[in-house]
């Protein structure tokens, strides 16, 4: 979710990440969270204003509006968050998770070639057992 906080003349946003079933679901986490973003000592409902989006702080000196609520991966996110807060442009690079996937295909792609019956697959079994075992525990 995307939000701006007003606080006298500065504006600061906000980039903030909430794990939802659903968009409708991450609108209400969200107005829920920020409802409560300043502790000053009114109740949680006291900084609704007549927009569902939009709440007040400290007798209205403070106001924050929630932006947008989008649907995003976890990696697409830290990818923007990395964009937003970097300086230069940063060479492209692969996540971990990425690069095990590729690697567990590659595993799968070896035992399939090694594992085509008869004398052949009888002699490279321990091969094929390790290929077994590290695809199986890589799945887990």
């Amino acid at each position: 979710m995307q939000t701006t906080e007003c606080n006298g003349t500065p504006e600061y946003a906000h980039s903030k990440l909430l794990a939802a079933e659903d968009i409708d679901q991450a609108w209400r986490m969200a107005r829920d969270y920020f409802r409560q973003w300043y502790d000053d000592g009114d109740e949680p409902e006291a900084h609704n204003t007549d927009n569902p989006n939009e709440f007040k702080f400290i007798g209205g000196s403070i106001s924050l509006e929630i932006d947008a609520v989008t649907e995003t991966t976890l990696e697409r996110w830290k990818q923007q968050q990395v964009e937003l807060h970097s300086i230069n442009i940063l060479p492209e690079t692969k996540s971990a998770h990425e690069k095990l996937e590729a690697l567990l295909e590659v595993c799968k792609y070896i035992r399939d070639c090694l594992d085509v019956g008869g004398e052949q697959s009888r002699q490279f079994a321990d091969e094929i057992a390790c290929l077994n075992k590290a695809i199986k525990d890589a799945c887990t």
